[in-house]
């Protein structure tokens, strides 16, 4: 199963880009996937779609970051 999220924000500072992540809550240090959105700034709402082969029921954490270098 993939997860979908559409998302609306604004970047605080226009030279950096956003990068959402994708954590199992019962790891929540570990990431297992991420993605930069792109361009910079991004226009909104932008959809991100994550394609970690995730489980039906089982939950997970979604943060999105502003980064300097595509990393969450």
């Amino acid at each position: 199963m993939q997860i979908s999220v559409s998302v609306q924000a604004t970047l605080r500072d226009i030279t950096k880009f956003f990068v959402m992540a994708l954590y199992d809550a019962s790891n929540p240090s570990v990431c297992l996937e991420s993605q930069q959105i792109l361009p910079s700034p991004p226009t909104t709402p932008f959809q991100v779609t994550f394609l970690y082969n995730c489980l039906n029921g089982h939950t997970y954490n979604l943060k999105l970051w502003e980064s300097v270098d595509a990393t969450p």
